[in-house]
Order: structure tokens, then sequence, then C-alpha cells
């Protein structure tokens, strides 16, 4: 048997075939690599430079092989259907933000510019969601593509191509994975606060039909992005961990903090000139807003759990280790 690579032991000379370990594994011996063995302060120096996503996000740290079969596979349709599907809902969400920012483009003021589009919180949602599912589509292609195993190759060549070439997609799919948590569920914001909060408040009961006849992309910016990502999430097998909500809890804050940059950098809503972008957002009212806010976070954290709870009981025959199939995904 042969040294292992970096031994030091006679310049890599063949060992002789016996029961004894071989000289560069023997304890104590000259042979062992020194710069191999873990110290003490290298330990803490991983430990602490350990990135944020790698506690909180699942995806992080599932199996590399378990997290491209996540992606990979659905939970309701073969692999080429699902993969049909994705491509056909990415179509779907491209066209319906195209379709409102093209009604932007009428209602808005004549002095509103085209940056005014993303001071809405339902921009920043389309804007997510298409992202997320044109990038799932990729993820999607190229998680099939790295569990299909050359057909010439040995069953141990097999299981290392298989490895390496999940491991060179896992960023793609953790980022993807981050992605479906944050668009799912500000896209349930987006339609819930719509409905309930801002078409009541800028409409009287008479004119709410007229206008929603007028403009019929509202539907689309406002209830099938939602539709969409109910589908997706149906369909899909990629982890969704009970810790990933920070990554929307931290979305939400960031536009949060934007929307007052933007109110005291004298930013107004560009349909009607007001400062207030909605009415539960309403910088002149720091305090019923903050407590709007914390409401809405409430509301997320809830529906994150929910969606936990449905993903935990539709993956959990998974748990038999059928093959094929992601196992251990909550």
């Amino acid at each position: 048997s042969w040294c292992p690579p970096g031994c030091r032991c006679a310049q890599g000379a063949p060992h002789r075939p016996s029961r004894t370990r071989a000289p560069c594994q023997q304890r104590g011996a000259r042979g062992i690599s020194r710069d191999r063995r873990p110290t003490a302060s290298s330990t803490m120096q991983a430990n602490c430079l350990a990135p944020l996503f790698t506690v909180v996000t699942l995806s992080e740290r599932l199996p590399v092989q378990q997290l491209c079969e996540g992606f990979a596979t659905s939970a309701l349709l073969p692999t080429r259907k699902y993969l049909a599907l994705r491509f056909f809902l990415a179509c779907c969400m491209v066209y319906g933000m195209v379709w409102d920012g093209a009604t932007y483009s009428k209602l808005a003021t004549a002095n509103a510019s085209c940056f005014g589009y993303l001071a809405f919180f339902t921009s920043w949602a389309l804007v997510t969601e298409c992202v997320y599912l044109v990038l799932a589509v990729v993820a999607t292609s190229m998680a099939q593509t790295a569990l299909s195993p050359a057909s010439d190759a040995t069953p141990l060549r097999k299981a290392q191509s298989t490895i390496e070439k999940c491991e060179a997609v896992k960023p793609l799919l953790v980022l993807v994975g981050i992605l479906q948590v944050i668009a799912v569920e500000v896209s349930f914001v987006a339609f819930f606060m719509y409905w309930v909060c801002v078409l009541p408040s800028y409409h009287l009961q008479e004119s709410r039909v007229a206008y929603l006849e007028q403009h019929p992309a509202t539907f689309a910016a406002h209830g099938v992005n939602f539709l969409v990502m109910a589908v997706d999430i149906c369909f899909s097998r990629q982890p969704f961990g009970l810790c990933d909500a920070v990554w929307t809890v931290a979305y939400s804050l960031f536009y949060v903090c934007f929307s007052l940059a933007y109110y005291l950098a004298g930013g107004v809503r560009p349909y009607d000139g007001s400062p207030a972008m909605y009415p539960f957002l309403d910088w002149r009212r720091p305090a019923t807003t903050i407590a709007c806010l914390s409401g809405i976070l409430v509301m997320i954290l809830g529906m994150h759990w929910a969606i936990w709870s449905v993903k935990f009981v539709q993956l959990a025959p998974s748990k038999l280790g059928k093959a094929g199939q992601l196992t251990n995904t909550v």
C-alpha cells in the first residue's frame, strides 16, 4: 500500500503488505503530516468565520445529495413535468410583472419617475418572485442533471461524480431555497394587505368594482402572484426550515428602512402625491406605523410556522427512506 498524499514517510515509497499499520499511519511516526491536524486556534477561527446562513438555513445544513434530490424531484409530479411546470410558472410571473409595470406607467402622475415603481412593497414582491422562479427553473434543471450519472461508469465512480456535481450546484440551491421562503411569504403579505387595507382605504365601495374592471392587472399583482407561489410550494420538495423565517423578517425590515429613507428624501406616492405609501405605512404617524408593522411581523411568523407545518406533514412519508426521495427535510 502506498503512502497517502502529503505523507513525508520515505518520500512516498510503497509499504510492505502487513497486518500492521503503514509507518506513516502509526502513532507517533515521523511521517504524520502535522499540518493536517486541526488545532484549537484553527477550529475557533473556522467557527467564528461561519456565515449566518449556515446556522439558520436548512438548505446549508443538509447533505449535498439530499439537497439536490429536494430540488430535482416533486412531491406530486414526475421530474420532466415538474420542470415544465416551473417554467410555466416563471413565464406567468414575468408576464404579470411586465403587465403591472405597464399599468403603473398609465396610473402614475406626469412627474412620477420609473424609480417610484420600486417604492411599493408589491413591486419588491413581484421582482423577488420573478427572480426566484427563473432561478428555480435553472436550479431544478441543474439538480436533475447532477443526479443522472453516466451509464458507462462504475458504481463507485457514479457516486463520486454525483457528489461532485451536487457540490458544484449547492450555492445556487441554497440561494434558491432562501428566495423561495421570502417569495412565498411576501406574496401573501402583498395579497392580504392590499385586499384588506389598501383597496378599502383608497376606493369607496361603489368605485372598487369599476376600478378593478378598468385595471385588471391588479389581480395579477395582488392575487395571481400568490396563487403561483402557492402552486410552486405545494409541488416542490425543497427544504423549508423553521429558522428560515429570519430571511423574510430581514427582507421586510430592509423594505421598512427603505420606505423611511424614501419618506425622509421627500418621496411621495406616485399615484396621488401622498407622503404615505400605504395606509399602514405613514411615517407622519410613527407610533401607528410601528404598531401596524409589528402586527404584520407577527402575521409573517405565524404564516411561516403554518407553511412549515404543512411541509412537515407533506414530506413525512419520505422519512421511510424511499429511493430517490428527500428525507428529513424539516
